[in-house]
């Protein structure tokens, strides 16, 4: 394919990067499952100048700030990446707008007009503001919606935000050794692959490798999951649970590797709302060689022999508006309104009541969700423990020191945070509760 046709291509996708109803990659996917005759380099040329548009989508609306808003067509964003973030010439820039079958369509009078401006507008390539800066839309700026250990540093956490994240895997013990894995995929693979040294057993590899057609990976050998991810469950294995409840486990990732701490002999019970989620966590189970997960339908957790259980241990990564991983999803910042917060922080106040319910007394409630936004964090432990007076708040700062032998790299507090710019993670909250009657 020719440049332009892939210009096309991203011109086409456009449209979702605020469509709700599927995650960009997913339809990615699809896009190109449809389109066989697409090669790999046509596809990687699509998929990385599509999620440059995202990441820079604020900066572009910007250099349309003087026109009205309906105005602003998908093409015109295009004509403005083009110019502004890639600087293609003149000449280049008007040769990809050519007319050739499958590609862009020539440029129409008012479109060469405003190309022209914007080669002319030199001056705007050197203003910033924090929105075009961290790519945020103007809401996401408000420093009150975040945690004081976050918005010490909202400039450099938001932008650490729109950076490509690196791919994290978590080796798998029980079938092979860090360093055999490391040696084995530096070979495999052509890519920067190193030790992630907050965790005991994560890799990172630098780049967007495929991953799932690797012998190791259909071995069991590794799992991709978050450095902040492995980070947390090691925190959740430091009071040595043996009788665990992963109220939300989603497709199994930490449920797993609490499972491999506990050298497959513990006894975990792993549930999600989702069938498909919980479907998943099975089949990645049964890679791994784990067997000590036991995985009941959620509707079974209202049946009278479950309701009399209790665990020392609950964990519940409530669902939430996904705003720490927005290095792997950019265009949800597109997508998520201060509504959204709302909404999910009445769910979660919901979620954690239910999930509460099954802690044993002298045992400890994990709370874990992937947002920065403090209504879905703070806010909702202390409501909590304002209407549940038998549960009290852990040290995170303590628990961070026991685990890295220094806390340098974490606020003092009750609670636990991750961050891009803080950690080189997603970001993620924690808060660990004991029940004391």
């Amino acid at each position: 394919m020719r440049p332009s046709a892939h210009y096309q291509s991203i011109l086409e996708l456009l449209p979702e990067i605020h469509n709700p109803k599927i995650p960009l990659d997913i339809y990615l996917e699809r896009y190109f499952r449809e389109r066989r005759f697409m090669g790999s380099k046509d596809r990687k040329a699509i998929s990385t100048g599509l999620y440059d548009i995202v990441r820079n989508w604020a900066y572009i609306r910007k250099s349309f700030e003087k026109l009205p808003q309906h105005s602003i067509t998908d093409r015109l964003s295009l004509i403005s990446y083009m110019i502004l973030i890639k600087k293609f010439s003149q000449n280049d820039f008007k040769d990809l707008f050519c007319g050739d079958t499958y590609g862009l369509l020539p440029l129409i009078p008012e479109e060469e007009l405003i190309a022209k401006d914007l080669y002319d507008s030199c001056s705007f390539a050197t203003e910033h503001s924090l929105e075009s800066y961290a790519n945020i839309p103007s809401w996401m700026g408000d420093s009150r919606l975040y945690a004081d250990t976050f918005s010490e540093n909202l400039q450099d956490e938001l932008k650490a935000l729109n950076e490509p994240a690196s791919v994290d895997i978590r080796v798998n013990t029980s079938k092979t050794s860090t360093n055999n894995l490391l040696e084995s995929l530096t070979n495999t693979l052509n890519a920067n692959v190193s030790r992630i040294h907050l965790t005991r057993n994560g890799i990172r590899i630098q780049g967007r490798p495929t991953l799932h057609t690797l012998k190791e990976f259909k071995d069991g050998h590794f799992e991709i999951q978050d450095a902040g991810s492995q980070i947390i469950v090691e925190l959740i294995q430091m009071s040595t649970p043996q009788n665990i409840l992963d109220y939300c486990a989603g497709a199994g990732g930490k449920t797993l590797y609490l499972a491999e701490l506990l050298n497959n002999s513990g006894n975990i019970t792993a549930t999600d709302i989702s069938s498909l989620r919980l479907s998943e966590a099975k089949k990645r189970a049964r890679r791994a060689g784990i067997h000590s997960i036991h995985f009941p339908a959620f509707e079974q957790l209202n049946s009278p022999a479950f309701q009399t259980q209790s665990f020392d241990c609950v964990v519940v990564d409530v669902p939430c508006t996904g705003s720490g991983t927005l290095r792997r999803k950019p265009e949800l910042r597109w997508r998520l309104t201060r509504d959204d917060i709302q909404k999910m922080s009445e769910l979660q106040s919901k979620v954690i009541k239910k999930a509460a319910s099954f802690v044993s007394v002298g045992g400890e409630l994990a709370y874990i969700t992937c947002s920065l936004f403090r209504a879905e964090n703070e806010d909702v432990i202390k409501d909590f423990l304002d209407n549940n007076p038998d549960f009290c708040l852990q040290d995170g700062t303590e628990r961070t020191r026991n685990l890295f032998g220094k806390s340098m790299l974490f606020k003092k507090g009750p609670f636990i945070h991750l961050s891009p710019y803080q950690t080189n993670t997603d970001g993620f909250f924690i808060a660990f509760l004991k029940r004391h009657t």
